[in-house]
């Protein structure tokens, strides 16, 4: 069976349409720029009382922090007991990791700490909920 042009635009629309109908409402969440993923995680910590200090990887270039260092780190209310941090990936909905994000997660798994890959604000906070326990 061979394809036409128009057979591959069809089944593309409806590929996506599909994929609209089974995706999450925040779906459409971008990782970066005005009312981005980042933008948005940003502006929580520093609504926060007191604000969470965070550092935030740069977005529109490769990390100058590390080879794949995720894109923010956050500091959250600790004790002398136990330090607490909340190291975060966020991708736009359909994006995956880079090589260098898998290695640089593994390695920070291997010395105790998760990288959690957030593509919304609900996940997000799910995250931040789970290193809070």
């Amino acid at each position: 069976m061979s394809w036409t042009s128009a057979d591959l635009i069809v089944h593309a629309m409806r590929r996506r349409a599909a994929d609209k109908a089974l995706a999450p409402a925040e779906a459409d969440e971008h990782e970066t720029g005005h009312g981005g993923l980042q933008e948005k995680i940003a502006k929580f910590c520093r609504e926060q009382s007191p604000m969470l200090p965070f550092l935030q990887a740069r977005a529109d270039q490769p990390s100058t922090l590390a080879k794949g260092a995720q894109d923010f780190t956050i500091f959250l209310p600790s004790t002398p007991e136990r330090k607490r941090v909340l190291c975060v990936e966020a991708k736009a909905r359909g994006k995956k990791r880079k090589p260098e994000q898998l290695a640089w997660a593994m390695l920070m798994e291997m010395v105790g700490h998760k990288v959690h890959l957030c593509y919304s604000m609900e996940e997000f906070m799910a995250a931040l909920r789970e290193e809070m326990q």
